[in-house]
Parts: structure tokens; sequence; C-alpha cells
């Protein structure tokens, strides 16, 4: 007989399948979320979820030409020529320095006498560039003439046509361009324009308008917003500034009924005609409605998220910063979390599927030296394999990134995010580890699925899990997760993958030296390719080609819920499905007594 018969008092067992995964909800028990939630994770690391199944996120690497030598970077920023092409302006401690892709990094030189002692912004007003220093000291302005330095703005003379334009561009800490003017906060809750197209001319005593309804907050960003609105985000309230247009004949300004304002400036971004910004209690967002109010969404989009926020440092959350990936979809936003003073994780939330995909972490694992670089300009590097040779382990990182600001522009003719740090700028999705600061760090990726039910409430008892991946040169971890502290049992350790063996019975080693012409053969174990084997190419080495396998465990545990903890400490994965399958634990009769 091939299969048993079922008899008196068996239970049926039961299965649950995750085919394929939405985002991350670390808010709620993990139990919870196999109720009306299939497909979403308890936990992501490092991971990117592209067409339902989440994968090792690329690495990132410091491009050669938005490297040199910097002495503290203080500020960036990004001004596109009209006469030219677009720059990534970086702020230098004596200098700014206009860097782009294929371009040899260039110097804007600062007034005489003139460094730059703590952050700056620098703003672009249509073909020049404002540089605010902070309420103590006067901004400065560059023409966009490469051959020309930056300048003070001095005090005007009287216009006998326009008399009241007598005062320059004043000290602040940011500014915004709308409307053809440049916007500048003048106090706490004070809010002053610019000249139409002069945006150095301002009238102090007249162009000015108050966001205040008995507050005693101050304005920490401003936004632009669908077109003919200013945004005033205070850091308890927002108020929102109506008929920014021509004359400004039909300004208006009123609040919004929400008890909560913005906590970091950096964090403001436009996402698809929406502004999403970091508050105290998490990521919010402002939104148009049909009527062309507008509306601040009351339950953050954070939400989900939680588990993340509450490890936010607030005390440094002033300092997050966000940028908007429009090739992804993503919007990014790089906080302080675990007690650090600056910004070294990364929360990605997809704007299409309005799910997070995880937190980005950097230099979690043991580093490995890169090799002595020649000079600038003659090094190439290839963004999936890197400089070909080995590294030894060199020991457990202290700290590995300090994201200043983030920002996008063209890099290998695409558009790509970028981490403006005080020392370096690195270039997020390329490679398959992160190079930051002279070492390599490989990702860490690590997914824990939700607690799987097996679609009943009670106790059961798991007989088997599988988990279906792909996988180049990864090294898997997996670990079965029930309900109760520490419950946890590992079931796979760290399992390498042979790039030399067959799946197939009886069938040899692979002959690295590839003299049979055989790379891609089918059934083998792993298709990583390493340059020291000296294979010949013959007709091809497809490169980044994953192999399908499926890890099934005949698992023993008890509990109200299961779940799975993927977790890859080196190469790639990515993972397809999840099924687990148990039965209900038999009931026990107890006395009341």
């Amino acid at each position: 007989m091939r299969y048993r018969q079922q008899s008196l008092g068996d239970v049926a067992g039961s299965m649950e399948l995750d085919g394929a995964f939405v985002g991350v909800d670390n808010r709620r028990e993990p139990g919870l979320l196999a109720i009306g939630t299939p497909g979403m994770l308890a936990d992501s690391l490092n991971v990117r979820i592209r067409d339902g199944q989440p994968r090792t996120r690329p690495g990132s690497f410091p491009p050669v030409h938005f490297n040199p030598t910097f002495t503290a970077l203080r500020g960036s920023g990004i001004f596109s020529d009209p006469q030219s092409k677009e720059w990534l302006l970086a702020a230098d401690y004596d200098k700014v320095w206009m860097l782009a892709d294929g371009q040899t990094p260039m110097t804007i030189a600062l007034p005489a006498g003139v460094t730059l002692q703590s952050a700056v912004e620098l703003v672009q007003c249509f073909d020049r560039v404002v540089m605010f220093r902070g309420k103590d000291l006067d901004p400065l302005e560059w023409n966009g003439d490469r051959f020309q330095a930056f300048t003070s703005v001095v005090p005007n003379a009287p216009d006998p046509e326009r008399p009241g334009f007598i005062s320059p561009t004043p000290r602040a800490d940011f500014g915004v361009v709308m409307a053809d003017r440049l916007w500048v906060p003048i106090s706490r809750d004070e809010v002053a324009w610019s000249d139409v197209l002069d945006y150095t001319k301002f009238d102090l005593s007249l162009a000015t308008l108050r966001c205040n309804r008995g507050e005693d907050d101050s304005i920490v960003a401003l936004a632009p917003y669908q077109g003919r609105r200013l945004v005033v985000f205070k850091d308890q309230s927002i108020y929102i500034v109506e008929g920014v247009f021509g004359e400004l004949a039909a300004l208006t300004v009123d609040r919004l009924a929400v008890r909560f304002g913005c906590k970091a400036r950096k964090s403001v971004a436009d996402v698809n005609g929406d502004l999403y910004f970091l508050s105290e209690g998490g990521v919010y967002s402002l939104t148009q409605t049909e009527q062309s109010e507008v509306r601040a969404v009351p339950v953050p989009i954070s939400w989900p998220i939680q588990g993340w926020i509450d490890r936010i440092n607030w005390t440094y959350a002033h300092l997050a910063a966000a940028v908007v990936d429009t090739a992804n979809h993503l919007y990014m936003l790089s906080v302080p979390i675990d007690g650090s003073t600056v910004n070294n994780a990364i929360l990605v939330y997809d704007t299409v599927t309005r799910n997070w995909h995880g937190m980005d972490t950097f230099g979690t694992l043991p580093r490995e030296v890169v090799p002595e670089l020649p000079t600038a300009g003659a090094w190439s590097y290839d963004p999936i394999m890197g400089p070909a040779g080995l590294w030894p382990d060199y020991g457990t990182p202290v700290a590995a990134v300090d994201v200043g600001n983030m920002v996008t522009t063209d890099l290998f003719g695409r558009r790509t995010v970028f981490l403006v740090e005080p020392q370096r700028i690195t270039a997020l999705g390329h490679g398959t580890r992160d190079e930051l600061g002279g070492f390599r760090y490989p990702l860490q990726t690590r997914v824990q699925t939700r607690g799987y039910i097996l679609g009943e409430l009670g106790i059961k008892q798991l007989r088997s899990v599988m988990v279906a991946l792909a996988t180049l040169d990864a090294e898997i971890t997996i670990e079965l997760l029930t309900d109760g502290p520490g419950e946890v049992v590992t079931l796979l350790h760290k399992r390498r993958r042979d790039r030399l063996r067959y799946t197939v019975h009886g069938k040899g080693r692979w002959d690295a030296s590839n003299r049979n012409d055989d790379f891609s053969a089918p059934r083998r174990e792993d298709y990583i390719w390493r340059a020291e084997d000296g294979c010949e190419l013959r007709s091809g080495i497809p490169l980044s080609r994953f192999q399908e396998w499926i890890e099934a465990h005949a698992a023993r545990a008890e509990g109200r819920w299961f779940a799975l903890r993927i977790t890859c400490t080196h190469g790639e994965m990515i993972l397809r499905n999840v099924q687990a399958e148990g039965t209900m634990a038999k009931p026990t009769m107890r006395s009341q007594t």
C-alpha cells in the first residue's frame, strides 16, 4: 500500500503557501499577519521586492569621478545648467566641487578668506546658485560660470523705480524656489520672498507673511506643492500658503487641522504629487482631495514598520534625509537608528505598491580590504564583478556610513541615488557588495516570513517546511521560529552550494577551466564565475545566472504559528516561495479543580 489509510482519531493536515510577497509589517505579531495578509513579511534587511519576490539589494561603491580628495563636505545639491548639463555640487571646506559622470571634477572658488565651518544649503535659482550658511552669515551667490567664484550677497543700491527692494537675500539655513521667486524663512514663523526672477532683492517690510496661530514652534521646511501652493512645515504644525503665482495679490495663509509637524527638513519629498515627510510619530503624507483641498493623512504611512520607527534616535532625527528614486519608484529615508548620532540606515518604501521593502544597513558583516586604486581616471570599475582579485578578512567594522544628504543624478546612463557623506560620495545600486571607506562589506540579506497558523486557531504540530530559492554564490541559513521567547531552531546553517558539483547522480565535477565550453550546462549547483579560475571564455560566460533549488525539511515543532527566517551572509538570493504543513495538536482534557 503506497499511502497509509486514515484511521479513527487522525487529524487532517493543513498547508499554507506564500507564492508571492508584498511588503513588510513588523508592527503586528507574526501570527496576526496570517489573517488577511498573505505574502506579508515580518522583517526584511537589505532587500528589494521585485515582482513579488524579495531579493538581495544591489551594492554600492564610490565612483571615481564623484570622489576627488575631500576635506570635509558641508553640503550638496543638484545644479542643472541651462547651457550645459546636470552637475552634483559638493560644498567642501574651502571650495565647491562640480561633479558628473565621465567628467573630470572641477572646483568653484569661495570668496577670499572664506571657509565653510558648518553645514550649508545649495539652492539653484534658474541659472545661478545661492548658498545659505545659517542665520549668522550672509549667503553666497554663484552665477553659473565655472570660471567665476562665489561672491557675497551684499545690499543692493537703491533703485529709483523699485525703492522697496533694497534688502539682500536674508541670512537663513535654507530656501526654496517657487513661482520664479526665492522663499526664505527669516524668523521662527515668518517667510519672505524675493522679486520675480531676481533672487537677491527682498522687501523685508512688505514682502513677508507670518505662519502662527498662537504656537511656540519654529519653521522647519518649505516645499512647493501642486503648482500654486507653498507648504510651510513647522515642528508641531503645518501651514498652506495659497495663491503663490504672479504678483501674489491673492496670497492667503491657512493652518491644517493636524497636531503634528515635520521633524527633519531634508525628509520632505514630492512623491507622485504627494508630500512625504518625517514627523514625531513616523512618516506622514500630504495629499490633495477631489475638491482640491490639502489633507494630511492622519495615519502615518510608516504604521506597518513601527518596529523600525521605534529604533530611531529622535534626538538626532532632524538630520534625516530622503530622496525619491524615480527609476525604481522608491521613497528612501535615511535615519539614525539604535543610538547612532548620524544617519546609518535607510528605510525603503515602494510608491507603486505602497508597501515597505525593508531596511538597508551598511557594514554589518566583516570587511575586506580593497586593493590600492590607481590615479583617478586610470582605474576602471566593473559594476558587476568589481576589480579582480582576493581580499583577506580584515575584522569587524566600527561604523560604515554617515549620510548627510541623498541626491539623484546620472551614472552609467541611468538615474542613480547617491549618498553624500563627510568624506565620500557613494552610488547605490551597483555591484554585489558595499565598498565604503576603502573596505568591502558583503551584504547581509535577511527575510522573516509571517507566522503561518495553518488555517486554524489553537496549537499546531508542524510537519514540514519548504523554501524555494534562487541563489548565486550564496551562504544560506534557515531558522524556524515559533511563538514564545527564544523559540528558534536552526534548520540549515551557512549552506554554500558547490559551483563545481552537479545535482545529477553520477556526473563528475565541472572543469573550472571551461575547456569543454560547458559553463552553462544545466543542473550545476551554482554558476558563480571567479577570475582566479583563469577559465576559457569560449562561447561566452553569462554573469549573474541564478540557480533554482528547493530546501525541504521535516520539521518538528509545536506552537500557535510558525515562521521562517532566511539569512544570506554572502552572495545573492531571491526568495521564491515558502510552504508550511502541519496538523492540529491532539486536544487534552484537564481537571478544573
